[in-house]
């Protein structure tokens, strides 16, 4: 965690790690389709609420959004 800490800094959050094994594989650990996903969060009574943008269908229709 250090290494990643000083290589990224301490505001990229835990997606740090996965890059950083990245790198050092020389090769992208994503998987085809989630180029352009992201999300935004908000905090709705209290509680966190996740929005995704732009996330691939998945085979489980309970994970793909409607609007």
């Amino acid at each position: 965690m250090e290494e990643e800490r000083s290589q990224y800094g301490d505001s990229e959050g835990c997606y740090v790690y996965p890059r950083t094994l990245e790198d050092k594989l020389g090769e992208p650990l994503s998987l085809k389709g989630w180029d352009n996903w992201g999300y935004d969060i908000k905090v709705i009574d209290g509680s966190i609420v996740v929005k995704h943008r732009n996330r691939p269908e998945s085979k489980h229709p309970q994970y793909n959004s409607k609007d």
